[in-house]
């Protein structure tokens, strides 16, 4: 199960990659960072992740369904 989880992550985030930037000016502040939860969103900046190929399964997952 963890090694299917592990094949989604890339396909995950090359579909929000061509989806997101079409659907925001602004789609990293806008469809990332601001749907993610205060934990989620606190992890990028302490990381200072700027791509969405840095996101954990979780974190694409939510950037998916809130959007």
């Amino acid at each position: 199960m963890i090694k299917l989880l592990q094949n989604v992550i890339p396909l995950l985030e090359k579909f929000l990659s061509a989806i997101l930037p079409s659907l925001f000016d602004n789609w990293w502040q806008e469809g990332v960072i601001n749907k993610l939860s205060y934990s989620q969103q606190d992890i990028i900046k302490r990381y200072q992740i700027q791509s969405l190929g840095d996101l954990d399964l979780a974190a694409l997952l939510r950037v998916m369904d809130q959007n």
